[in-house]
């Protein structure tokens, strides 16, 4: 009979105190959108709430490990719009996203490590997905309502070998885009033909054109603000 033999055990706290090594990112929504600040002091995730006389739930209801399998995100089923993600090589928490809304899923890039995709529940969501590095200011909103704007977005990563920078499929199952993850003006987007890039940043601008699930495949460019650079498929 095979035996299983514990390497890691990993505590979910109650209270959660930033540090140095520790960032925790809360969720800001206000007319101008959706934005993360840094916590300045202990703070205390919210239970979900359950409904009726249902139980309550308990446990780890989602968790990934990134590329590298270095780091680990969870999400427990009695604090739902909080995501903690570990260094598994220490055992010790390295950042608490929390959200206003429930996260519904999240997955890190199948080939770049430390760079994870978060999605959310609720009317407040619609067509909006998130991105998380540990190098960055807190989840980064992408907002796809100006070209998926049926509400019900899908978004996952694109798997290709070679594909360079990082990308992302997002539809609504009648409209849809690509989202290279490009970062500055200069960088190729990999659905151009002989490198014209026409792409990136300009305070925060992308380009994005959506398409039709019965479009044709050839179209211009045009710009909506964001992080991203998008092009039909």
């Amino acid at each position: 009979m095979t035996s299983v033999t514990e390497s890691l055990r990993l505590q979910h706290p109650n209270s959660i105190a930033p540090t140095e090594i520790l960032q925790v990112w809360q969720e800001q929504v206000d007319d101008s959108g959706h934005r993360f600040v840094r916590a300045p002091q202990t703070i205390y995730p919210p239970n979900g709430q359950s409904a009726g006389n249902t139980a309550p739930l308990s446990g780890c209801a989602l968790m990934a490990f990134d590329a590298s399998s270095a780091l680990l995100a969870t999400k427990l089923d009695d604090a739902p719009s909080t995501i903690w993600v570990w260094d598994t090589t220490t055992a010790e928490l390295r950042a608490v996203l929390l959200f206003h809304g429930n996260v519904s899923r999240f997955s890190w890039h199948p080939t770049t490590r430390e760079t994870l995709l978060i999605v959310c529940d609720g009317d407040a969501y619609n067509s909006l997905a998130f991105m998380w590095d540990p190098l960055s200011d807190g989840p980064k909103p992408l907002d796809f309502s100006n070209r998926v704007p049926n509400g019900k977005l899908q978004v996952q990563w694109l798997n290709v070998d070679g594909l360079e920078p990082a990308a992302l499929f997002a539809s609504d199952s009648r409209d849809f885009v690509l989202a290279s993850l490009a970062k500055t003006e200069d960088e190729p987007v990999p659905w151009f033909a002989d490198g014209d890039s026409h792409s990136m940043l300009s305070n925060n601008s992308p380009h994005l054109e959506a398409a039709h699930a019965d479009d044709e495949y050839e179209g211009e460019i045009s710009e909506l603000d964001d992080t991203f650079c998008f092009k039909k498929a």
